[in-house]
C-alpha cells in the first residue's frame, strides 16, 4: 500500500500490508501496546470488499510498541480505478478512535 496526497493506493494482484504505526495514548503520548486494532476495506458503495476478512485484525508487531499490521490478500475483489475507504478502529482500553482513509486501486 502506498500513500499519495492523503489517498492510499491499493494494488491489484499483489499482497498488501495495512499498517498503523506510532499508535499513541491520547493523554500520556506513550506508545500503545496491547490495543485492539481492526480495519474494514470498503468499496465506493460502503460494502466490504470481497476476498478480504471483514474486519481485518491488525496484530501488534513483536518488539515494536505502537506498530500494528495486517495483510490484504492478492485475491481481494479489486479492479483498476476502484475507489473506497479503509476504516481503522483502535481501542486501547482507555480510549477508542477511528480513522477513515480513502483509497484508489492501481496496477502493480
Amino acid at each position: 500500500m502506498a500513500t499519495n496526497a492523503n489517498t492510499e493506493t491499493l494494488f491489484i494482484n499483489s499482497d498488501m500490508v495495512l499498517e498503523v504505526s506510532n499508535l499513541r495514548d491520547l493523554i500520556t503520548d506513550a506508545l500503545v501496546t496491547g490495543a485492539t486494532v481492526t480495519a474494514r476495506v470498503l468499496n465506493a458503495a460502503g460494502a466490504a470488499v470481497g476476498g478480504v476478512s471483514d474486519p481485518l485484525t491488525l496484530t501488534e508487531v513483536a518488539g515494536k510498541s505502537g506498530l500494528y499490521r495486517a495483510s490484504v490478500p492478492d485475491g481481494a475483489s479489486l479492479s483498476v480505478g476502484d475507489t473506497g475507504t479503509i476504516v481503522v478502529s483502535m481501542d486501547d482500553s482507555t480510549s477508542q478512535r477511528e480513522k477513515t482513509v480513502p483509497y484508489r486501486v492501481r496496477n502493480t
